[in-house]
């Protein structure tokens, strides 16, 4: 990637999965996926975003958790889709620091 910025005069290398926020563009789809988990978070509602490799999961729902105070929101990511029921509590309460 390091020639394509060179050649293309890139301050930073484009199409990353670290894409920063403010600079993600707001499709219609992706401020319907905000809006969606801004209704789940108020009404303390479950969520769910499926959808295939590479449609920008990960990413809405990273531009969604830095517009909440961590202090009151932790936010745990958990990229293993092979967890069972059990190792996926395991794995929350570790991220939250409290023990299983």
């Amino acid at each position: 990637m390091t020639r394509l910025n060179d050649f293309y005069a890139f301050s930073h290398t484009p199409f990353t999965k670290s894409v920063s926020v403010k600079h993600l563009f707001p499709s219609r789809g992706h401020c319907e996926i905000q809006g969606r988990l801004a209704f789940a978070l108020q009404d303390r509602l479950a969520a769910l975003l499926t959808g295939d490799v590479g449609t920008g999961k990960s990413t809405a729902v990273r531009a969604f958790a830095q517009t909440l105070d961590h202090n009151l929101y932790p936010v745990v990511y958990l990229s293993n889709p092979h967890l069972g029921v059990t190792a996926l509590y395991r794995e929350i309460l570790l991220a939250l620091q409290s023990l299983p």
